[in-house]
Parts: structure tokens; sequence; C-alpha cells
């Protein structure tokens, strides 16, 4: 049951990848929407991992270690510790988690590809939002859309990754489909 609420998880949390834009605060802590789903499936996640007494894979840890260890002293050394460590938790400490729960719990092909798909179903919803804004002629000053986020060039970041992420997969079946034909 929690393995499952863990799959539905990473697949809800790379379908919401948009609501990092819903900010607030936890009592004197600024944080997201994408951040609290993020610690709460790592919480069920490590439940699950405590319950069934699973291993836990720790490969090329050391980087990772590294890294985290300068940007931790980097942080604590900061003129302004309250940016500085929201930083850290954001750009580091959130997404290290995520990783985390990926390198453990991703098995086999399927569970790759229904995290592609819900990315793709993001880019879509996400485009279907901005195509909404068009239509609304609700446009930055000099003409282009920038949908529900902060600047167009937000929006093009995240619909480009996930335009190239298709071509490419288009590409690959229709390449692996001419050869099963031959």
């Amino acid at each position: 049951m929690i393995q499952k609420i863990n799959q539905f998880g990473i697949y809800l949390i790379t379908f919401s990848l948009p609501l990092y834009l819903l900010r607030f605060k936890i009592g004197w802590i600024p944080t997201n929407f994408l951040e609290l789903l993020i610690i709460v499936l790592f919480v069920f996640w490590l439940i699950n991992v405590v319950l069934k007494k699973q291993n836990i894979s720790f490969n090329n840890i050391i980087p990772v270690f590294l890294i985290l260890f300068g940007v931790t002293i980097s942080t604590l050394l900061s003129s302004n510790l309250e940016i500085s460590a929201g930083i850290w938790k954001s750009w580091f400490i959130i997404p290290l988690l995520f990783s985390f729960i990926l390198i453990n719990e991703l098995k086999n092909k399927e569970e790759i590809r229904n995290i592609l798909i819900s990315l793709f179903l993001s880019g879509i919803g996400v485009s279907l939002i901005a195509l909404f804004y068009w239509f609304d002629n609700n446009l930055t000053y000099d003409g282009r859309l920038r949908a529900f986020y902060l600047s167009p060039n937000h929006l093009a970041m995240y619909l480009s990754l996930i335009l190239i992420l298709s071509f490419c997969l288009v590409q690959y079946r229709l390449k692996y489909f001419w050869i099963r034909l031959l």
C-alpha cells in the first residue's frame, strides 16, 4: 500500500512541478507547494523503508556529500543567512531528497515511462493554460506570452525541456518501429 502511495507521489510531484509558484510560510520558514509535496513523499518513503527494512542505495554518495558540504559551509558563512538558507533548502536539500527517492524507487522502464507521461501531461496542462492567457490577450508589455509565470522566459524554460524530450521520444519510437518492420 505504501509502495503504491510512493509511486503515485513521484508521479504527482512530476506532474505538479509548476506548483513551486504557490508560495507560503509555515511558521517563519518560507516554502512552496512543491517542496511540501516532496517532504510529505519523503516521510512516506522513509516509513516504507523502515517498515520493510529495505536497503537504501548510497551509490556515488561522496560527490554528493562534497557538494552538500561546500554549499552548507558557504550558506553558514553568508552575509545574508536567511536568503542563503532558503536557497540551500530549495535548490539543494529538497531536490536531493527527491532524487534520493527516485534512485531508490525506480526499478523498471515502466516507472520511468510513467514519470515521463506525468511530465508530458504537465506540459500539456501548462500549454493549455498558456493558450487561455493568449486568447485572453494577457501578454507582457512587449507582446510575449508568460501565462502564470513571472516571465516569458520561465514559461519557455519549462516547456522547452518537455518539448525536446517529446521529440526525442518520438524520434526513438519511430526509429525502433522502422527497425522492427525490417
